[in-house]
């Protein structure tokens, strides 16, 4: 997302088109047509890049973008249909005739198929044969899916993508304190890092990571669409001890959003901090799925996708910031009497 999603991921930042790649989506005349139990024609859709799904093709794959997943929810039926693919073809699903506009009734996910990391959404953004987009007729022919990557970016700056919200100081934790002239930095495994001060001694702190897209609002555009299946977790691993001892380990979880809801754009970690000083990581995983499943049937392409929302391709890996294109996600927090002097760099 930074990176691009998640800083997952300023990588993605560019849109990918996803269409029928010139292939008719209506049943063919040689092809019986079937229908709905209410009677209403199934449309045959072929979704693939097509010719100007190219100009996605470098930056999805740069972050690591080759698995696919298109989901639509015929409200009518109240049945929802489903089909995965990889890169090295094109998804095929038929779907009855019907309204599928908004991120509720038609989503296309794209991501890493090794560990299903979403790296960008989209939403239906043009179809033929019908003045309202999402509108698929009997006759409709194409379909396109314009893909956002998920971005995120965490930097010295109240811009950044994770930010502290309390407690305040003093000293004055709060991200959107800081000033590119007081940020601290560091120079750690040879990369320049951001570093979020955290008071020691059992203190609950308040944070936020948010994910937004480049061109539509996340929240309101695609989040309808993204459905919480479990609660998130935040993974907490020690980078050093001051004092000798060991690594320093916070306490953090994700209260929002919980299991059972839809995705927001800002999720809500709470970190409790040990009482001592030195350096941790943190990362963040919340698993998703396209659309609310509910207990609507599928219907036999395929049950719903598990996918997550990380921070980047590599969890594990510190996030430098959009800047460098990292695909870390982890964020380093300097806990308790970290100062300035135990600083490699102060300042932009």
């Amino acid at each position: 997302m930074k990176k691009v999603f998640f800083t997952i991921l300023a990588v993605l930042t560019a849109l990918a088109v996803f269409s029928c790649n010139g292939t008719s989506l209506a049943n063919e005349p040689n092809e019986p047509v079937e229908y709905t139990a209410d009677g209403r024609p199934l449309v045959d859709l072929t979704i693939g890049t097509g010719n100007a799904g190219r100009a996605l093709t470098q930056p999805l794959a740069k972050a690591g973008a080759d698995f696919y997943e298109v989901t639509f929810y015929d409200t009518v039926g109240a049945k929802y249909y489903r089909a995965s693919w990889d890169f090295t073809r094109n998804g095929r699903i038929r779907i009855p005739a019907g309204d599928y506009s908004d991120a509720d009734k038609a989503i296309l996910f794209a991501g890493n198929y090794a560990d299903k990391t979403l790296l960008a959404v989209g939403i239906i953004s043009a179809n033929d044969g019908s003045l309202t987009i999402g509108e698929i007729t009997p006759t409709t022919r194409s379909v396109t899916f314009t893909l956002e990557a998920l971005l995120t970016d965490v930097l010295p700056s109240p811009l950044s993508s994770f930010k502290i919200t309390a407690p305040a100081g003093p000293p004055s934790y709060l991200t959107s304190s800081y000033t590119t002239l007081n940020f601290p930095k560091v120079l750690f495994d040879s990369k320049i890092l951001p570093m979020f001060l955290v008071p020691k001694d059992d203190t609950t702190i308040e944070a936020t990571f948010s994910i937004k897209t480049t061109l539509n609002d996340f929240e309101a555009d695609y989040c309808p669409g993204i459905y919480v299946v479990d609660d998130g977790v935040v993974y907490s691993r020690g980078v050093s001890s001051l004092n000798g001892d060991a690594p320093v380990l916070v306490d953090a979880t994700i209260s929002a959003p919980e299991a059972d809801d839809t995705m927001i754009a800002d999720i809500a970690i709470t970190i409790k901090t040990p009482d001592e000083d030195g350096l941790s990581r943190i990362a963040v995983s919340v698993p998703v799925c396209a659309i609310d499943p509910g207990d609507v049937p599928t219907n036999a392409y395929a049950e719903p996708v598990i996918w997550y929302i990380r921070g980047g391709l590599q969890n594990g890996l510190f996030d430098e910031g959009a800047i460098t294109n990292s695909i870390g996600g982890a964020i380093l927090l300097g806990v308790g009497g970290v100062s300035i002097i135990d600083i490699i760099i102060a300042g932009p």
